[in-house]
């Protein structure tokens, strides 16, 4: 599909050769256009080769467990840098490269600015830090540190929020974290972002299974709160979006910087998908004893007086294109009855009027989507979460795991789809409910990188630990 202000390219693909030389599996595709309102045959992925890791990998290390979900991309915003907290390994270099790959001090817990291209780590003073997040404008960052917890308890004694030049690596203010009034201190502080230039948002707990979202006053250090939550949270212009369990599934809210809350339909169970600028992308499922229980991708203007408007029937956990004309996500059909396991595609379609351009067959989800209903998606939301396509800064190439958990990359211009990771979730996957994700995707802002947080656990560990490992993107 040719979309306006994009490069035009021909469809010539790369040759065999040239293909062998980058160590790649390259498969092209070419497809006729519309003709007289039809629709284009879907493009059906090849064989997944055998091999692991096709891509060339800058390198890997182990990170803190909330990279794996935290809903914040380490990558800097302009450029392809990555800021991680709770570096636990000094991790390893690429197969052909040499020397020290980390600088002395880093690890242990630390956080680090890394330069992917040169493998190189950059320590930042923030002792005990799990979490990072930069500013807008990548001038600052914010690293969520905690206390070393006492003796004889598990917990951190209290966490805090120190603010660094992202330039320098010096220390602007430090912040610590404790709830107004008679409230017990944070135990658990699972995710930050920016939120309105100078303030922060948090989610924290303390001592229950509720989680709570803080808006923090980056200047003065004022804490107040918004509303509670259970899962994750997007910062979306002047509304932060989030998911919150209620009894029968999930819903999704949106509070703005007065703690006041607008549902997007207390009744309906509800998976949260993307957003930005006020605009949520998300899987809505029908009312209890409607007829059917696929979802259906709905945008929702949250910060725009609550209008929503229906993409797609049977389709959910999608991203949108930066510029917000396309949006690709996965679409569930039922295949042979109830026993059987549906299929998945990846579909590309238009946001105004919710229209297929292209569509991808993936393979099959887990069963039982007939038999279990709505109960369904909340037990296989990890699967389906993991494999929510990601469109490049460009606009132009998406990266998502098939059904068998493969890492694939498609421009959405010439069908050239290229295999960067055989199975790359397969041994997450076998992990079961242990992990809250099989795989998490990240773009570096300026499309060199992937960034890929993986789950590991080795034979006789009784936890997992994340594994980072960064995949260098082959060249348009």
């Amino acid at each position: 599909m040719n979309r306006g202000g994009r490069r035009e390219r021909g469809p010539a693909p790369l040759s065999r050769a040239g293909a062998a030389a980058c160590g790649l599996a390259l498969v092209v595709f070419v497809l006729a256009g519309c003709h007289g309102g039809g629709r284009e045959p879907p493009l059906s992925l090849p064989p997944t080769p055998a091999g692991g890791v096709l891509a060339r990998v800058a390198g890997r290390c182990t990170v803190d467990q909330r990279h794996l979900f935290s809903p914040v991309s380490p990558w800097s915003p302009s450029g392809s840098r990555l800021a991680l907290a709770g570096l636990r390994a000094a991790g390893e270099p690429p197969a052909e490269a040499a020397g020290p790959v980390t600088p002395a001090g880093v690890g242990g817990g630390a956080a680090a600015i890394l330069d992917p291209g040169s493998w190189s780590f950059t320590p930042l003073d923030t002792p005990g830090g799990t979490l990072a997040a930069w500013s807008p404008d990548g001038r600052r960052l914010a690293v969520v540190e905690a206390a070393p917890p006492p003796p004889s308890d598990g917990w951190p004694e209290g966490y805090s929020v120190r603010l660094l030049d992202a330039l320098s690596g010096a220390t602007a203010g430090v912040i610590q974290l404790q709830p107004p009034g008679s409230a017990p201190p944070f135990n658990v502080v699972n995710d930050v972002d920016w939120y309105d230039g100078g303030r922060l948002i948090i989610s924290s707990h303390a001592g229950t299974a509720v989680d709570t979202l803080w808006l923090l006053d980056a200047a003065g250090g004022g804490l107040s709160r918004l509303t509670d939550i259970t899962l994750r949270f997007r910062v979306s212009g002047p509304a932060v979006a989030f998911e919150q369990w209620r009894r029968g599934g999930i819903r999704v809210g949106a509070v703005d910087a007065s703690g006041a809350v607008r549902w997007f339909d207390p009744e309906a169970s509800q998976l949260l998908g993307d957003a930005r600028e006020g605009r949520v992308l998300l899987a809505s499922w029908p009312k209890a004893g409607a007829a059917g229980r696929t979802p259906a991708l709905v945008l929702w203007g949250a910060g725009e007086g609550g209008w929503r408007r229906r993409l797609q029937d049977g389709a959910g956990w999608g991203s949108w294109s930066r510029d917000g004309k396309d949006v690709a996500a996965l679409a569930v059909r039922a295949e042979g009855g109830e026993a059987a396991a549906p299929r998945v595609d990846l579909v590309v379609l238009d946001a105004a009027r919710g229209r297929v351009g292209l569509r991808v067959p993936l393979g099959h989800a887990p069963a039982g989507m007939e038999e279990q209903k709505e109960q369904y998606w909340s037990e296989n939301r990890r699967w389906f979460e993991a494999r929510r396509p990601r469109w490049s800064p460009a606009e132009d190439r998406l990266a998502f795991l098939d059904g068998a958990g493969s890492l694939w990359l498609l421009d959405v211009e010439t069908r050239q789809a290229t295999c960067l990771w055989a199975r790359a979730a397969a041994a997450a996957e076998a992990l079961g409910p242990l992990v809250p994700a099989p795989l998490r995707l990240e773009w570096s802002a300026d499309g060199r990188f992937l960034a890929v947080f993986l789950p590991v656990r080795a034979a006789g560990e009784a936890d997992y630990r994340v594994e980072l490992t960064v995949v260098e993107v082959p060249a348009g």
